[in-house]
């Protein structure tokens, strides 16, 4: 075993290929518990619940937000999910919502996990994807329009790189080439149909002919990037999401021509990009300077430019930040500077800002605390953050449990909330 990391009173005692140690409460002991890519195992006891050992906050590797759920990967690559449950889409098995991290059934380890309004989907180790909850549009990708509370297998012959899941569809890069599926009534499957009966219930190849190297789906549309950093965007153009002034329209199934593009087109812009993430009707993406650009709707100040003037083509995000990523929700976005500081502006009636208060933010507006995140992923109306020591916090509203806590210190409109950070607790 190589690079073993000894962080005896941080989370780790050690972490190497294969194998990570964490610290977790055994009643009132503290014990080590090893990760070898299988169910946790206490394996050794060392000491009597001192407070200068860790606390009972879980140590995560990664840390993915939906609409009302929130989902986490450990150090041995185990899946874990909380939030709103009525779909299944925690994948524990059952239909109960859960405030605090429930694993996800099957015996699955995974490279990656992607919530989105109601189901989820994740790559596993062996490359292969798997997706639970919601399916009544075939999202899921099991071939069937049957609901599921536990991982199923993705059909077709494919080990994905990349997968990402939006409102009703879900896309994924095989060899740089993009698939989706799921509902494409506004053409966010990009493969040049819309409206009703246009749905797939397996992947569907998007049009082009394009090779990606990053891809993200919002609420109603996908974007990808390019190697080169052109960014294309297909599905809904609502108030412009996908950044472009061409004028098309899709039939949405209920007799209404709606505005999109049923294959990708591309965002107006010629500056090269690294990163792109799609909310419901804005996007966002971060330049390879560190610049962040946002386009689509804007009544909520989500995009940043401080104003509330929604824009069909890219504008700057104010405050000269270099950011690392960026993550666009449905009316507020978040992202983390190269420094660790996280930043969110948008809509924060709920507390998803972080900043202490609930008021709306034209502009960036640094998330309380004091905490240095590797990264932060912004989803209905709650934010999560994930530091360089694994820990999990999230803010904004608790209804379902979301933010993996049963309790928070505030109040936002007469529902739970935090309107600063709090740690996910297993």
């Amino acid at each position: 075993m190589d690079k073993i990391e000894t962080r005896l009173m941080n989370g780790y005692v050690a972490r190497g290929v294969g194998l990570a140690l964490l610290w977790r409460r055994r009643g009132k002991t503290w014990c080590a518990v090893a990760f070898c890519f299988l169910p946790p195992v206490c394996i050794a006891a060392c000491g009597d619940g001192s407070p200068t050992g860790p606390d009972n906050g879980s140590v995560f590797t990664s840390v993915e937000v939906g609409e009302d759920h929130t989902c986490g990967l450990n150090a041995g690559a185990v899946a874990f999910c909380w939030g709103l449950n009525q779909r299944g889409q925690l994948g524990d098995g059952s239909n109960t919502g859960r405030a605090r991290p429930a694993r996800v059934a099957g015996g699955l380890t995974f490279d990656s996990l992607s919530p989105g309004i109601s189901h989820t989907c994740g790559i596993a180790t062996t490359g292969v994807a798997y997706c639970w909850g919601r399916n009544a549009e075939g999202q899921l990708g099991d071939d069937s329009r049957v609901e599921r509370n536990a991982p199923v297998e993705v059909s077709g012959d494919f080990r994905f790189a990349a997968l990402s899941t939006g409102g009703l569809h879900t896309c994924a890069l095989y060899g740089g080439v993009a698939y989706c599926w799921g509902s494409g009534a506004q053409g966010q499957l990009g493969n040049g149909s819309s409206g009703a009966g246009t749905g797939r219930g397996v992947p569907s190849l998007v049009l082009g002919g394009l090779s990606f190297v990053v891809l993200d789906s919002g609420g109603l549309h996908s974007c990808g990037i390019t190697g080169a950093g052109a960014v294309y965007c297909w599905g809904s153009d609502s108030a412009g999401a996908l950044g472009t002034v061409e004028d098309e329209s899709c039939d949405d199934g209920l007799g209404n021509l709606v505005p999109c593009s049923a294959t990708p087109v591309r965002v107006s812009s010629a500056l090269a990009f690294v990163s792109v993430s799609a909310g419901v009707a804005h996007t966002c993406a971060v330049t390879n300077g560190g610049a962040a650009y946002c386009w689509g709707r804007n009544v909520e100040g989500q995009l940043g430019d401080g104003s509330t003037t929604s824009s069909a083509v890219p504008v700057a995000v104010t405050g000269d930040l270099q950011f690392v990523a960026v993550s666009a929700a449905n009316t507020h976005s978040c992202g983390v500077t190269a420094n660790g500081a996280a930043y969110c502006w948008g809509a924060n009636h709920r507390g998803q800002l972080g900043d202490g208060t609930d008021s709306a933010r034209g502009s960036p507006t640094l998330v309380s605390g004091g905490l240095s995140f590797l990264s932060v992923g912004a989803g209905g109306a709650h934010t999560c953050g994930l530091t360089e020591g694994g820990a999990a916090y999230c803010w904004g509203v608790n209804t379902y449990g979301q933010l993996g806590v049963e309790a928070t210190p505030d109040t936002c409109i007469n529902v739970p909330c935090s309107l600063t950070p709090v740690r996910v607790r297993m």
